[in-house]
């Protein structure tokens, strides 16, 4: 799947060994993820939902400083190393092609 297929607001399953290809908050469930091209950091990156208190996640995200959304944030480029077995994970897509974070 490519960045021309997605665009925000659209909705994402995340798979093992899925290559995102846009930025996306996680929305349910929970996985482990590479991001190797973006940090340097070889370890695996845990990330987990966003807290269900907030109704409109994209104007929240939008508004507010995306470093608070780190851990529940998915970027483009990144892979899916792990989903927890017998767990649905999605992610509402907030910035695809040039937008994202990798741009």
């Amino acid at each position: 799947m490519g960045s021309s297929e997605v665009v925000p607001g659209d909705i994402l399953v995340i798979e093992n060994g899925l290559k995102i290809p846009c930025d996306c908050i996680l929305l349910t469930g929970n996985c482990l993820m590479n991001e190797l091209q973006l940090t340097g950091k070889s370890l695996p990156i845990f990330k987990s939902k966003i807290d269900s208190k907030f109704n409109d996640i994209k104007s929240l995200y939008d508004r507010f400083d995306q470093s608070n959304f780190k851990k529940q944030t998915l970027f483009s480029g990144t892979e899916v190393v792990q989903v927890p077995k017998g767990e649905v994970c999605k992610a509402l897509i907030i910035r695809s092609a040039f937008s994202t974070q990798r741009g």
